[in-house]
């Protein structure tokens, strides 16, 4: 009786899973696209961007237009994605004193750089704050001439066409639960007396 309740805690453990939800692949129009990836039980979000290779892009979180305040990130230059925040009255977002992106991946494929980061759903005061989201709403902009330059608004703005807003909704992602195979349980000795081994061998029906 004793050994077997050392298994099931055991296969408890096995069975742990990861909660993720995701935006799914957001297409904003033929140079810009996104998904969020929300990893609910570690408290962390992935995002991968899409833009132009040549200029800054950016993503603003839980907003409509340039409000103070909102969160954004903005690929500064070909290597750098800044975590950023707007200061009101549709100017140029300010780089936060602290970069809580980590920047995992940055490539080119033709015209088209896409980067891969990610941070804790927790940032610093500056930042929007992930949780397990149901809808979330993102602005999102790339300049309108091929310059990283994001303070000049005659050279370096979005122009006319260039930005936009949309609301994505989140779903749980149906492949998160880990695969858990079968086994063929060996304890030894049987029965026990003081200590056990427990064999594991692989099952295949």
């Amino acid at each position: 009786m004793k050994a077997n309740c050392i298994f099931l805690l055991l296969l408890l453990n096995y069975c742990a899973f990861a909660q993720i939800k995701t935006s799914g692949l957001i297409l904003l129009d033929n140079t810009m696209s996104f998904q969020l990836d929300l990893d609910v039980s570690n408290a962390k979000v992935n995002l991968t961007l899409s833009g132009p290779s040549d200029r800054w892009f950016s993503l603003g979180f839980n907003s409509s237009a340039m409000a103070a305040n909102v969160d954004c990130v903005v690929m500064t230059s070909d290597t750098v994605l800044s975590d950023s925040y707007f200061p009101g009255g549709y100017v140029a977002p300010n780089s936060d004193s602290q970069n809580n992106w980590n920047l995992t991946s940055n490539t080119v494929n033709g015209s088209i750089r896409t980067i891969t980061a990610n941070r804790n759903f927790q940032g610093d005061s500056t930042d929007f704050l992930f949780s397990d989201l149901n809808n979330l709403d993102l602005i999102w902009a790339y300049s309108y001439n091929p310059i990283y330059e994001l303070y000049d608004p005659i050279n370096s703005g979005h122009g006319g066409d260039n930005y936009g807003h949309v609301t994505v909704s989140f779903s749980e992602l149906s492949n998160t639960v880990f695969p858990i195979q079968s086994y063929l349980v060996n304890i030894v000795p049987n029965p026990v007396k003081e200590s056990i081994q427990i064999f594991l061998n692989n099952f295949s029906s």
